[in-house]
C-alpha cells in the first residue's frame, strides 16, 4: 500500500502544480496500466500505472475519481485487517470529492487530524467513511475479516463468446464465513482450468 500512496502523492503534486499555473493546458498520465518490461531498474514489472496489469483499479485511480468525478464519491485506501496491532495508531487515507467526510470506527466518530488523513488506534470491527455533498450522503465500509473459509470466483465482465478469440479475467478471492474478502493471508492457492 505504501508504494501506491507514494504514487498518489506524486500525481497529486503534479496535478496541483499544473492547476496553479493558468498557462498550462493540461496533463497526461503516460503509463495508464502496469506492464512487463526489460528495463533494468524496474524489471520485470513497471508499476507506475493507475490500474494494475489486469486493469484493476489501484489507489491512484480512486484518488483521480475523487478529484475529477462529479458524482459523490468516497473511498478508504487499503484494508482494516491488522491482527496483533490492536491499539497501535494506523494512518487512514480517504479519497473523496465531498464537502465533508467523517470516519466512524465501530459506530464511534473519529476526529479528523488533517485533510483526507486520519490517525486511528486500531481495533477490529467496522470502519465507515461517510461523505456529504449537496444534501447527499455516500459511504464506503471496510470490515475486519475472519479467517479464510472459501474460494470465490467472479468475472470482471459477464459476457464471453465461445469463439476461441475472447479472453476474460476471473478473479479468485479468499473469503471469510460471512463472504468478506480476506485481504491479508499467507495461503498459497493453486488450481487448473
Amino acid at each position: 500500500l505504501e508504494g501506491e500512496l507514494e504514487a498518489v502523492r506524486r500525481i497529486k503534486s503534479d496535478l496541483d502544480f499544473i492547476a496553479n499555473r493558468d498557462y498550462l493546458a493540461g496533463a497526461c498520465i503516460w503509463g495508464f496500466h502496469d506492464y512487463g518490461t526489460n528495463y533494468e531498474p524496474v524489471w520485470p514489472m513497471q508499476t507506475s500505472g493507475v490500474v494494475n496489469e489486469y486493469r484493476q483499479l489501484k489507489e491512484t485511480a480512486y484518488y483521480l475519481k475523487a478529484r475529477w468525478q462529479t458524482d459523490p464519491f468516497i473511498h478508504i485506501a487499503g484494508h482494516w485487517n491488522f491482527a496483533g496491532d490492536e491499539g497501535q495508531v494506523k494512518e487512514l487515507h480517504v479519497w473523496h470529492n465531498c464537502e465533508k467526510a467523517e470516519i466512524y470506527l465501530n459506530g464511534k466518530k473519529i476526529k479528523n487530524a488533517t485533510k483526507n488523513v486520519w490517525e486511528i488506534p486500531y481495533e477490529n470491527g467496522e470502519l465507515k467513511a461517510i461523505g456529504k455533498i449537496g444534501g447527499k450522503n455516500v459511504e464506503y465500509i471496510l470490515r475486519t475479516t475472519g479467517a479464510p473459509q472459501n474460494l470465490v470466483f467472479s468475472l470482471e465482465d459477464d459476457w464471453i463468446k465461445a469463439n476461441e478469440f475472447d479472453a476474460i479475467l476471473v478473479n479468485t478471492s479468499l473469503v471469510d464465513i460471512d463472504g468478506n474478502v480476506v485481504p491479508v493471508n499467507d495461503r498459497k492457492v493453486s488450481f487448473q482450468v
